[in-house]
């Protein structure tokens, strides 16, 4: 892969994970289906690796940090589908309260994003 191509991803990257990962945490509490990453793992690894070489060589360490600490936290919460799916089906069938819990996650994370909305049409 080729500094465009990283960098393509990269794109891609930074606006999919705030508002995608936070939701599917929320509704998938840590074993979210591996399919909803922007790109497979294995491309995301390599991708935002050469962007955070490019960001340490150019001297911003700060930023080559943040995007493998971003990237190392975001993608361990991810498993195979049919693991997560199972997971969740368990914990919504054992555990008491799982259900509400989840609904109002969903709830109070679709406020989080409607008002985020709102902020950036107001000032931009």
């Amino acid at each position: 892969m080729d500094i465009s191509e990283a960098k393509q991803i990269f794109d891609v990257w930074c606006k999919w994970v705030w508002p995608c990962h936070s939701m599917l945490f929320a509704i998938f509490r840590g074993g979210i289906p591996e399919s909803f990453l922007p790109y497979p793992e294995d491309v995301l690894n390599e991708a935002l690796t050469i962007m955070a070489n490019y960001y340490y060589k150019c001297g911003n360490k700060e930023i080559a940090e943040t995007i493998i600490g971003t990237r190392d936290y975001v993608v361990s919460f991810y498993t195979k589908d049919e693991e997560s799916v199972e997971m969740l089906k368990k914990e919504l069938l054992e555990i008491p309260g799982t259900q509400e819990a989840l609904l109002e996650s969903i709830s109070r994370y679709k406020k989080d994003w409607e008002d985020w909305l709102s902020r950036r049409k107001t000032h931009g």
